[in-house]
C-alpha cells in the first residue's frame, strides 16, 4: 500500500470517528442506576448515591424524595430530609445539622439523581439510610403513582484519607509512601 493509500485510509477513519462523535453528541443522555459506596471516612465528606431511573423518557413525570436514617444499634428510622420542587427541607436532627447537602438533579421536576452529601462525617452517621422515591407519571388519559425505596448501609471508618485510595499498594503503605 503506497503513501496515497495510507492517506486515504486515515481520511476514511477520521471521517468515521467524526460521524461517531456527531452521533454521540446528538444522542439523548441515559440514566444508569448505580449502587452507593458504603464506607465513609471519619471527618470527610461522603456522597450517598440514590439514582432512580424513569423507564420511559418520553413520559412526563414529577418526583420527590424523602430520606430516612436508622443509626447503628437503634430500631426506628427517622426522616432527615425531603426534596421537592427544588426545595430542600431538612429535619431537626443534631446528627445532621449543617451537614446534609443536596447533590441530586436540579432544574427539573422529574428527579432521577436524588443523591446527598454528608459533610464532616462522624460515627453517629453509621447505619442504614433509605431513599424513598415517589414519582407521578403523566399519561394522556390518566396519572400513575410509583414508589421505590433504595437502601444503603453506611459504615464510618477511621482511616487516613490518603490511604483510602485503592491505587496504593500494600508495599507502598508498608514503606510509608502514599499519594498525599
Amino acid at each position: 500500500m503506497g503513501g496515497k493509500g495510507k492517506a486515504s485510509e486515515l481520511e476514511r477513519q477520521h471521517e468515521l470517528v467524526s460521524r461517531k462523535e456527531e452521533a454521540v453528541s446528538s444522542a439523548w443522555g441515559g440514566c444508569v442506576e448505580v449502587d452507593s459506596e458504603t464506607e465513609a471516612v471519619y471527618g470527610m465528606t461522603f456522597k450517598i448515591l440514590c439514582i432512580s431511573c424513569k423507564r420511559r423518557s418520553e413520559t412526563n413525570a414529577e418526583t420527590f424524595t424523602e430520606w430516612t436514617f436508622r443509626q447503628k444499634g437503634t430500631e426506628e428510622f427517622v426522616k432527615i430530609l425531603r426534596y421537592e420542587n427544588e426545595v430542600l427541607q431538612l429535619e431537626e436532627d443534631e446528627r445532621f445539622e449543617g451537614r446534609v447537602v443536596w447533590n441530586g438533579s436540579r432544574g427539573t421536576k422529574d428527579l432521577q439523581d436524588l443523591s446527598i452529601f454528608i459533610t464532616n462525617v462522624t460515627y453517629n452517621h453509621s447505619g442504614d439510610y433509605e431513599c424513598h422515591v415517589y414519582r407521578l407519571l403523566f399519561f394522556d388519559n390518566y396519572e400513575h403513582n410509583t414508589s421505590v425505596v433504595k437502601k444503603i448501609h453506611l459504615e464510618v471508618v477511621d482511616k487516613d484519607p490518603c490511604w483510602a485510595q485503592d491505587s496504593v499498594s500494600d508495599e507502598a503503605k508498608a514503606a510509608g509512601l502514599g499519594p498525599c
